[in-house]
């Protein structure tokens, strides 16, 4: 399910060398989210957590909350998905292409059954989102599909052919309620589309090919939350997204027996309209802005500091 893929630059190891990463009052912390929404990934990591394991994780430290017991009788990587409005059901498939829900409360982990198109498996899929009526989509690198949830019947709509465009494929795919619009981004050329499931049309909004995106969420600012280049999650602004520097990392996220690779991670926002908007993070004993020292850090990573191996899903 992973295989090494390319070289990254180690941004602990850049800080080191700017002798920052040994100074307790300039310690940089991961990416904040706003007051009240809560960050969730699954498993896709067999080696350090049981298959489809569902965490609640703190971005700014990476710690998480285990909560359930995952599902042990299906395969163990849990792929993108998203929550059904108006409840704390989680809807996402794993590498069987086995629809699952699992409660964000609870961790209780239910297996729907296999995606089946026009009475035959169907193995396909590359994503699946919500949308704010409660229709699901699953997108299937060319072709876009409505899922019926209770018996995991997918129905043709629209054919978006991403893949014809870069090569590439639609692991990342939301719905984001501040803009009220549908993203993808594609593994080809690293683009960010706004996509319509109705009509299969697709907006290019930048590109950045860094970045390997396989899961995407956007929290009550508007902010995209992403996963699968490493054992973190990132967040970028839309604007910002083909700025590699404007990139905030999580630390690592921490399990019991090690750190944990993810490619389904959810935000679930919480009274967005009584949220602030968002800001610049701070170091707290400087009141630098952390985007300074991350500028400094891409000048380091352009004369090449150190080298990291990230991971990448199997097409």
């Amino acid at each position: 399910m992973k295989n090494v893929w390319r070289y990254g630059v180690g941004s602990a190891a850049v800080l080191g060398l700017m002798g920052l990463a040994t100074s307790p009052a300039l310690a940089v912390t991961g990416p904040s989210l706003p007051d009240g929404d809560k960050l969730y990934v699954i498993e896709c990591d067999s080696s350090d957590a049981v298959p489809l394991q569902l965490f609640g994780l703190d971005p700014e430290t990476g710690s998480t909350t285990e909560l359930g017991t995952g599902s042990g009788g299906v395969t163990n990587c849990g792929y993108q998905g998203a929550q059904m409005p108006d409840t704390d059901w989680f809807y996402y498939f794993d590498g069987g292409s086995h629809l699952q829900r699992v409660d964000l409360t609870t961790g209780e982990n239910e297996t729907i059954g296999s995606f089946t198109l026009d009475g035959s498996l169907y193995y396909n899929a590359a994503s699946m989102t919500i949308g704010p009526d409660g229709t699901a989509y699953v997108f299937a690198y060319d072709d876009m599909y409505t899922v019926d949830l209770e018996t995991a019947e997918l129905t043709y709509l629209s054919s978006p052919n991403i893949y014809d465009l870069d090569s590439g494929y639609p692991y990342a795919f939301t719905y984001d309620y501040i803009t009220e619009k549908f993203y993808t981004v594609e593994t080809g050329a690293g683009k960010l589309y706004e996509v319509d499931p109705q009509t299969g049309t697709l907006t290019e909004l930048g590109a950045n090919p860094d970045f390997y995106v396989y899961s995407m969420s956007f929290d009550a600012n508007g902010d995209m939350w992403l996963n699968g280049d490493g054992d973190h999650v990132s967040k970028v602004s839309i604007a910002d997204f083909p700025n590699s520097a404007a990139w905030q990392d999580s630390p690592d996220i921490s399990v019991d027996s090690g750190t944990l690779y993810s490619e389904s991670l959810w935000v679930d926002l919480k009274e967005p309209e009584a949220l602030p908007s968002g800001g610049q993070e701070e170091l707290a004993a400087t009141g630098l802005p952390v985007a300074g020292y991350l500028a400094l850090a891409s000048a380091l990573v352009t004369a090449g500091a150190v080298l990291l191996v990230t991971r990448k899903r199997n097409a």
